[in-house]
């Protein structure tokens, strides 16, 4: 085959042999080139010249078919994490509709979020460069204007409780590290630790030696930190937010997750958090950046977020909600998702997003 052939980029990976020419695709008057793979896995390839697609027909044999009935029992467990996820989220909006705070509202949607190994938060957080993982978050309360926050914990299972405890059982606004552990565990109420093999998951370690073996080069390659955003009935504002960081980061290394002002905000007028390269994030001050464009400069939400966002091509995105989210009318609101990458284009819709 022609090493500059289109084809071949498509069957290189499976270590292909010659492909031989054999007719005509159904299309009348469309050029095709098909071929046949001669081992235990069969493969057939349309290449339509004119139309410049590429069409591939599996039988079904060999190790195609294994890893087809691998690919349905992992869509049956994400599946499965996703409807346990709805079930969680239905339980906190509820916290809402019954005249809960928007402080126990946002932690809830964090802690389940953390619970699923889909993100790159608790459960699903990715590995440093050592192997380890090292988990932050940050809970704010805006209208009393206090926060807690928590990094670079190892054998805590829900860093967004403990940072909630940090925020309303220390005298302190961020812990890290060994410091962090052993203050939680000299609480009262104590939790009792994980060890680490809970946070493992075979994704973030094939993630992390694809990162080492220079397969990653973009810093920003797992846009899954997990935030959530609401106001309750009596108009108070919170926000929460949780990571695991960056894939084979260095040890220690603290991003915006942690740090209130770069990658979180709340006040008594609005709630936000944020996604994205955190090293960046916290030079730029990113969240503080969208307050005070909403504060002082009169933008809309939807205006400063966008604005902050593109100011310099951030990847990055960010949630956010403010009392006239719904129009003037006192209803609780709260948005609580895993927040989405712009890639430096502009949103096509409302950044800020709001649920009743």
């Amino acid at each position: 085959m022609p090493f500059d052939n289109p084809l071949k980029k498509f069957l290189d990976p499976f270590g292909c042999p010659s492909i031989y020419l054999t007719g005509k695709d159904l299309l009348e008057g469309v050029e095709c080139a098909v071929g046949n793979v001669y081992a235990s896995d069969q493969l057939a390839v349309a290449y339509l010249g004119r139309k410049d697609s590429v069409r591939i027909v599996l039988n079904g044999k060999g190790s195609f078919a294994e890893n087809l009935g691998k690919l349905q029992e992992n869509l049956k467990v994400t599946l499965k994490l996703v409807l346990l996820l709805a079930v969680r989220y239905a339980i906190a909006a509820q916290i809402l509709s019954r005249g809960g705070t928007s402080l126990d509202a946002v932690q809830k949607c964090v802690s389940a979020l953390e619970d699923c190994s889909l993100f790159n938060a608790g459960k699903g957080a990715v590995f440093n460069r050592n192997g380890e993982h090292e988990l932050e978050a940050t809970i704010v309360d805006g209208n009393r204007k206090k926060s807690g926050s928590v990094a670079c914990l190892h054998t805590v299972k829900n860093p967004v409780r403990a940072a909630r405890k940090v925020m309303e059982n220390s005298a302190h606004v961020l812990l890290v590290g060994e410091g962090a552990e052993e203050f939680l565990q000299g609480l009262p109420e104590k939790e009792q630790p994980v060890n680490a093999e809970y946070f493992h998951t075979d994704i973030r370690r094939r993630e992390l030696e694809a990162n080492l073996s220079g397969g990653i080069t973009s810093k920003n390659n797992h846009p899954q930190t997990v935030g959530a955003v609401a106001v309750d009935h009596w108009g108070n504002f919170a926000a929460a937010t949780s990571t695991g960081g960056l894939v084979g980061k260095w040890k220690g290394r603290i991003g915006d997750t942690a740090i209130f002002g770069a990658g979180i905000y709340a006040d008594e007028k609005l709630a936000l958090t944020c996604t994205g390269d955190g090293d960046v994030f916290l030079k730029e001050t990113v969240a503080h950046k969208v307050a005070t464009l909403y504060t002082h400069k009169g933008y809309s939400l939807r205006e400063a977020c966008r604005e902050v966002i593109h100011e310099k091509g951030f990847q990055g995105g960010i949630i956010a909600v403010d009392s006239r989210g719904d129009a003037g009318h006192k209803k609780s609101q709260i948005c609580f998702v895993s927040i989405l990458k712009y890639n430096n284009n502009p949103p096509t819709s409302d950044c800020c997003h709001s649920m009743v």
